[in-house]
């Protein structure tokens, strides 16, 4: 599995407020509740998680939020290259830089490790153990 530092990351994200019960740690690394179109939202900055003890994370697996209408969590695999769109799409958004460089790292970062797509359903639980599932199992699909 490919090794990314910190400084590789996207560094905020935020979680819907139906979440903030589920991930604590996160939120405590919380800067303030936004209101995006009438959905609060907890703006993380995740600079402010303990970092790994040696300042690097094992990637296990790629995997983009696609909400298709499903109730139930759906894990499916996704396409490298539209993974690599979507993410192109969305990092550009938070860092500077040469884009190529940013190209070649996120196009060998997909090209080393499996790529999803999922679909959260509406059981937080699930998600939350098919996160975990993810991460423990190296990747493997969870669902």
């Amino acid at each position: 599995m490919p090794l990314l530092r910190p400084d590789h990351l996207i560094l905020n994200t935020s979680l819907r407020a139906d979440t903030f019960v589920h991930f604590p740690r996160a939120m405590a690394a919380s800067l303030g509740i936004s209101d995006d179109a009438g959905e609060l939202k907890a703006e993380i900055d995740v600079g402010l998680l303990q970092p790994t003890a040696d300042g690097e994370a094992e990637v296990a697996a790629v995997v983009l939020l696609r909400r298709d209408g499903w109730n139930r969590l759906r894990v499916v695999p996704f396409r490298r290259s539209t993974a690599l769109g979507h993410l192109l799409a969305t990092t550009r958004q938070s860092l500077f830089g040469d884009e190529g460089v940013l190209f070649e790292t996120l196009g060998r970062l997909l090209a080393s490790v499996p790529v999803y797509a999922l679909d959260p359903g509406s059981d937080q639980l699930a998600l939350t153990d098919c996160l975990a599932k993810l991460t423990e199992n190296g990747g493997s699909a969870c669902a």
